[in-house]
């Protein structure tokens, strides 16, 4: 009797927490009594590093426990746990010996529960799986498909509807009689196929009704032929594909039609022709269109309205960390179409035809393709060395196109990215010389230029104009760094000057240094670091294409293959981080990624808190280059 009343009293107790709270009663109760109980006094070790793991694991019923890493450096606390948390996974994770220490700081009583009863749980309870699972690796919880759904998610369509809805014409056919075919069947566009069916062109529904008005007004363009009218340039795809990547491609051609073919090229017939209104019915919004009017928009009224659209769609899909590659595809399309409005707005201001050729750039975060909203872009511009006599004239024309930017990028409500001092004060605009002056001197004298500072002008991509003058820069930055071998290891070091908190605790940040607050700034103190090192390892390997954290974080793993798992961890954290930071940052009032630990659920907790542990590993590699670097 007394037995099965602690069995009860010890089910009541765990279906209070996760993950134990997804677990079915008769499951619970079960795992309840396979379990026991044990008391341990204050400084006592529940285990030790190094020593072989047991057949069970332990839920803190009362108490506080310290997770200790005992390194030959000395011992260093890295958790704490208090009721409810688990520990001592290694033995239900199939690891030989203990990873770290557990050693109580108060009187402590925990439930022993059997490795082999909550093993035979995983597949009856996929939450409990997950919860585990996280406090090992967080690559695991990132590939797993059970994932919420988002409006990303939406099946392609169906075959037999693209060749239900699909219209051809050949080039020779008067659009008259198009025009006529379209009467009982209409149609978003007409694909303009030769004799083997393969597409030449695309006839849109609003150059049907154009030239129809034209044909009103003047007899002559009703015997206009498709072959006159037809847009050639055309995007292709193949069929059978998401929803979302039809969507991605659109987005990058910037077109509002894919002709499907069975290879996904002009060489083979055609099968259907998608348009960005049929992907809307599928989708349940018309990401395409948004991309075209933010693009095509020329006053803040306007763009506020459609970044305000483009943030509730982000925040829709963003349902968990597994959609961070597609939020960020789709994200950064709309972001770079906003930016490239605002400069041509700008620039309709200048009428000066000498004006010499350049290259319009992002940097910071945009450059990364990695903006949390609602931050505003960083905008700058690389131009030719203008003639002589002429350098101040051009520099006082870029200065004008540099203000309005900013006058409208602030009446659009966006603000500021939050910079020291320092960095605000680099430069965003110049001239080749310019340009290549100021990377040579930061590069040879990365100390007495603030090379810190300056990182964020290494995170650059163009957003439109001569991408020769771009191309050439980074030639140049690529030649100064080979010439400069002291100054990867110092950037390097400049990594450890933002550091992830140790842990959460009973609703509180947990620095390593014992302090503590009610908030946390995961801008500052996970992502930039995760920015920071996975930007040394990509301009360490003189690679200025990987232009993402994740590109340069895979960049790495396959440049330093005995430290891939580091960078697949970070890369996996990487996702999990932005996804709570961009979701903070887009209710907090100025933008602020800013999160309450006593808010998240106890699986989001975990997965942060993995999180910093892995940014900290990476850390930890990345300020010691004689480990990794190799000579150039």
């Amino acid at each position: 009797m007394k037995t099965s009343l602690i069995r009860y009293r010890v089910a009541d107790f765990l279906r209070e927490s996760p993950p134990f709270d997804a677990i079915e009663p008769d499951d619970l109760l079960a795992l309840a009594a396979s379990g026991k109980v044990s008391f341990h006094e204050s400084d006592e070790f529940v285990f030790r590093q190094g020593r072989a793991t047991r057949a069970c694991c332990w839920v803190i019923q009362q108490g506080t426990v310290e997770i200790i890493d005992e390194s030959p450096t000395g011992p260093h606390l890295q958790d704490l746990l208090g009721a409810g948390d688990l520990l001592g996974l290694d033995g239900l994770l199939d690891r030989a010996t203990y990873a770290r220490s557990a050693k109580t700081t108060s009187d402590v009583i925990l439930y022993a529960l059997d490795a082999a009863a909550v093993k035979a749980l995983w597949d009856r309870c996929p939450a409990l799986a997950e919860f585990l699972a996280s406090h090992a690796s967080l690559r695991a919880h990132h590939e797993d498909p059970m994932s919420a759904a988002s409006w990303l998610d939406a099946a392609g369509p169906p075959a037999d509807f693209l060749a239900d809805r699909l219209q051809l014409a050949r080039p020779t056919q008067p659009l008259a009689q198009v025009l006529r075919q379209t009467t009982h069947r209409p149609a978003t566009a007409i694909a303009v196929v030769d004799a083997s069916g393969a597409a030449l062109g695309v006839v849109t529904e609003r150059e049907l009704r154009a030239h129809w008005a034209d044909a009103d007004a003047d007899a002559g363009h009703a015997a206009r032929t498709c072959a006159e009218v037809m847009s050639a340039r055309h995007a292709t795809a193949p069929p059978g594909r998401m929803a979302q990547q039809y969507l991605a491609q659109m987005l990058a051609q910037r077109v509002s039609h894919l002709v499907i073919t069975p290879d996904g090229t002009s060489a083979t017939p055609v099968q259907g022709l998608l348009s960005a209104a049929d992907l809307s019915l599928l989708l349940g919004c018309n990401p395409v269109l948004l991309q075209q009017e933010l693009l095509g928009a020329r006053t803040p009224a306007s763009w506020r309205l459609w970044l305000r659209q483009a943030r509730a769609l982000k925040a829709a899909a963003w349902t968990s960390e597994q959609a961070h590659d597609r939020v960020a595809e789709l994200s950064s399309a709309w972001d770079r179409a906003f930016a490239e409005a605002v400069v041509r707005a700008a620039l309709a201001h200048e009428s000066t035809p000498e004006a010499p050729a350049c290259c319009w750039l992002l940097f910071g975060s945009a450059g990364r393709s990695e903006a949390v909203d609602p931050a505003r872009p960083e905008i700058g511009v690389i131009y030719r060395d203008p003639a002589a006599g002429r350098a101040a004239e051009v520099a006082a024309q870029v200065g004008r196109v540099e203000a309005r930017i900013a006058q409208s990028l602030a009446d659009c409500g966006l603000v500021p990215p939050r910079l020291s001092a320092h960095e605000q004060a680099m430069p965003r605009c110049g001239s080749q010389s310019q340009w290549r002056a100021y990377f040579d001197g930061v590069i040879a004298s990365p100390v007495e230029n603030d090379v810190y500072a300056a990182r964020r002008l290494f995170d650059v991509q163009v957003l439109f104009g001569d991408a020769d003058l771009a191309a050439a820069l980074e030639e140049g930055i690529a030649q100064a760094m080979a010439a400069s071998p002291h100054f990867i290891p110092i950037l390097a070091n400049d990594t450890l000057d933002h550091l992830p908190p140790m842990t959460f605790f009973q609703g509180l940040v947990i620095d390593a240094d014992g302090a503590h607050t009610d908030t946390l700034d995961l801008g500052v103190t996970a992502l930039v670091p995760l920015v920071d090192a996975a930007r040394v390892y990509a301009l360490a390997a003189g690679n200025l294409q990987a232009k993402t954290t994740l590109q340069r974080l895979d960049l790495a793993a396959c440049t330093l293959p005995d430290e891939a798992e580091v960078f697949r961890e970070a890369s996996a954290a990487f996702r999990i981080v932005s996804r709570h930071a961009t979701l903070a940052a887009l209710k907090h009032p100025d933008g602020s990624p800013l999160i309450a630990p006593g808010q998240l659920s106890k699986l989001d907790q975990r997965l942060l808190k993995t999180s910093f542990l892995s940014i900290q590993t990476l850390l930890e590699l990345t300020a010691q280059p004689s480990r990794w670097m190799r000579p150039r």
